[in-house]
């Protein structure tokens, strides 16, 4: 698992550098969202904007988790006579769990990325992704 996440922090700060250095041109990726204006702290945020957070948060993310999983790997070596038995269980079931959803929301944040650059960016600004039919 630690080699998966340092590969995928490598891809994580590559496309971060990618959505940096994107052209405006036909994505318009400096202008808002079109639907609904993504917000942080009040202030409405640009689609670099949005990308450059998200990637820069899943970079540190998955560093942090690698180093993590290499602080789990020798936890688990430990032996039991530190620890009481339950203790022992308890703390293991506690870190994994905690392993488990942090990677699961990694996912989720990366098929969010995912999602954004290859299907929201290919559409132009004027481009409506959701329509409504009108009754009339």
């Amino acid at each position: 698992m630690n080699s998966l996440m340092g590969s995928l922090s490598g891809f994580f700060i590559t496309g971060l550098a990618a959505v940096a250095t994107f052209q405006g041109g036909v994505y318009n990726i400096d202008k808002p969202f079109n639907l609904e204006p993504a917000k942080i702290d009040g202030q409405i945020v640009s689609r670099r904007q949005f990308l450059c957070y998200l990637f820069g948060y899943l970079a540190f993310s998955s560093i942090v988790f690698c180093l993590f999983g290499i602080f789990s790997l020798s936890y688990a070596n430990t032996p039991d006579v530190f620890f009481k038995t339950n203790c022992h269980f308890i703390s293991k079931l506690l870190f994994g769990t905690i392993y488990a959803c942090w990677l699961a929301h990694i996912m989720g944040a990366t098929l969010v990325g995912l999602v954004f650059l290859s299907d929201r960016m290919s559409h132009s600004s004027t481009d409506t992704i959701y329509t409504i039919a009108d009754d009339k």
